[in-house]
């Protein structure tokens, strides 16, 4: 029998093991372990359940908000099924100072928007500095746009073309090739997977670099100059086989734009949709690849993922309680059979 531990949703914040299935759609944020990371190389751990309809992942050491409990935080952007409005939400790890629960959080909304990627960079590109850029589209195209953590956002500083099927998005400070403060991206046409440079200042320039060998389908794709035992100044991507959708965790080096497939992660049922980077020890290590993902089937969470309701809860969004409700209800059916 399956074991739910329910709270009034105004109790007191409590963690809670959760050891209820998730529906098929629902997220999980987890870590990737590379060579010098220590540990079993290639392993893959599932860490928070966060909800599911999250586009983009990036993180930020800064304390992005000022308000001294949000640096080293994970950020994305939520679509609500039902409102179809988007929020900028952020995914909180154990490390200090964060409060939590609850782990992840809406901060404020985006509008209507449809919001592909996410991208982090500190420096002032000509929009200011420390702030957050995306890939949107509007329906017809897809647009360049930035996230000021003060609530202001742009969708559209400039078009990056139609229906050209971007995947990825990453962000440089350090020149690899093609110049210093450029964004990168993998996206998808007819002729295959490219890799390609984003100049942000205005008008925008969208550059086609390489066009990427192995074939499947690339989910996401992160920047990190940091040597984590493949080289330094190397992109990651996670791509599936087309044919036995298993996927794989690789590199490509900008120089020569050969992609490599370093290991197998995951199993065929598994979606992986987005890709992040830090040196820093979030509560998991240093050195880690982070990652979203859901499955094909049912999950039941590991023992350090943990759920939590309460009124602080709430503020996270009415999404996680209906959630919660949901597993309730699957259980308290279970008990009655």
């Amino acid at each position: 029998m399956k074991l739910f531990r329910y709270l009034p949703a105004f109790a007191a914040c409590v963690a809670l093991q959760a050891v209820a299935q998730h529906p098929l759609d629902d997220l999980w944020f987890g870590t990737i372990r590379p060579p010098l990371a220590g540990g079993v190389t290639g392993q893959v751990q599932d860490r928070i359940f966060v909800g599911d309809n999250f586009q983009g992942l990036t993180y930020a050491d800064q304390d992005l908000f000022g308000r001294g409990n949000t640096p080293t935080l994970f950020y994305s952007v939520r679509r609500d099924a039902v409102s179809g409005q988007s929020f900028l939400s952020t995914i909180a790890t154990p490390v200090a100072p964060h409060f939590w629960p609850p782990h992840v959080v809406d901060e404020f909304a985006l509008g209507n928007g449809t919001y592909n990627e996410l991208a982090f960079a500190a420096p002032d590109l000509t929009y200011g500095p420390v702030i957050l850029y995306d890939i949107n589209t509007d329906g017809l195209s897809q647009q360049f746009g930035t996230i000021n953590p003060s609530g202001a956002f742009t969708d559209n500083q400039f078009n990056v073309g139609a229906g050209t099927g971007f995947e990825a998005l990453t962000f440089a400070e350090t020149d690899v090739t093609f110049g210093a403060n450029l964004f990168y991206y993998l996206r998808t046409d007819l002729q295959g997977t490219h890799f390609g440079t984003i100049d942000p200042h205005q008008p925008g320039t969208v550059t086609d670099r390489w066009t990427l060998g192995l074939e499947g389908f690339y989910d996401s794709m992160v920047f990190t100059s940091t040597d984590v035992g493949y080289g330094a100044n190397l992109f990651y991507f996670i791509r599936h086989d087309t044919t036995t959708d298993q996927h794989s965790f690789g590199t490509i080096d900008p120089l020569t734009g050969a992609a490599v497939d370093r290991f197998t992660i995951g199993t065929p049922f598994d979606n992986f949709t987005e890709l992040s980077f830090t040196t820093t020890d979030v509560g998991y290590g240093a050195n880690l690849f982070y990652y979203l993902r859901n499955t094909d089937t049912t999950d039941v969470p590991e023992a350090e993922t943990f759920w939590a309701m309460g009124g602080v809860a709430l503020v996270g969004g009415l999404w996680r309680l209906r959630a919660m409700r949901r597993a309730a209800k699957e259980n308290a059916a279970v008990s009655k059979g």
